[in-house]
């Protein structure tokens, strides 16, 4: 294994952690970011399961479009421009997987 230097704040031992959660990212000890587009797609499928349940009660084609807009999309994009160029091309497929199966045109007009 790796040795690691002891690494303090105003004298106070930090603990080292091969992942760590912080503001819904997670960051880990080689910043991939598998974990992230892990996360993101379990995430943005729930948001599209209540898109979809939404649908069915013939709700108001706008309000489907707002819906998807404000809780899908921020879902899906979540700090995608901090992760997105060290994504693995696995981890790029699924989210983009997602965000084509979620266009909003298809869901609202039931295609």
């Amino acid at each position: 294994g790796t040795s690691l230097s002891r690494v303090s704040n105003n004298g106070v031992d930090v603990q080292f952690t091969r992942e760590y959660k912080y503001l819904g990212m997670y960051l880990d000890s080689k910043l991939e970011w598998s974990r992230n587009a892990e996360a993101l797609h379990k995430k943005g499928s729930s948001r599209l399961y209540y898109l979809r349940w939404l649908r069915s009660f013939n709700i108001y084609s706008k309000m489907l479009q707002m819906f998807y807009q404000l809780v899908a999309t921020s879902v899906i994009f979540f700090a995608a421009v901090c992760w997105g160029s060290r994504a693995k091309v696995a981890d790029t497929n699924r989210i983009n997987k997602l965000i084509r199966k979620a266009g909003w045109r298809s869901w609202i007009h039931g295609r």
